[in-house]
């Protein structure tokens, strides 16, 4: 009675360590070319945002001087405004 146990146990558990010996040789790897196509689609995207990112943070810099220049002119032109009014009341 017990010489069928063995037998059923391996048969049972044979696929089973295939299956995981299998899964970790490919775990991490692209196999299908759908799937490959998609990883680089991906890359292709990141590359693209990061260099958006990057264009980006050019423009924000430029811009801010912008503003800062702006403002300068705006401070002096109130000021030159002030010194206007005050010599037409005197």
């Amino acid at each position: 009675m017990n010489s069928w146990i063995l037998p059923v146990i391996v048969a049972l558990l044979t696929p089973l360590f295939a299956y995981l010996g299998i899964a970790r040789r490919l775990s991490g790897r692209i196999v299908t070319s759908e799937a490959a196509q998609l990883w680089a689609e991906s890359a292709a995207l990141r590359m693209e945002y990061k260099q958006r990112a990057v264009e980006c943070e050019a423009q924000i810099r430029q811009l801010r001087g912008e503003i800062q220049t702006c403002t300068a002119r705006n401070t002096a032109l109130r000021r030159e405004n002030r010194e206007l009014r005050n010599e037409l009341k005197s």
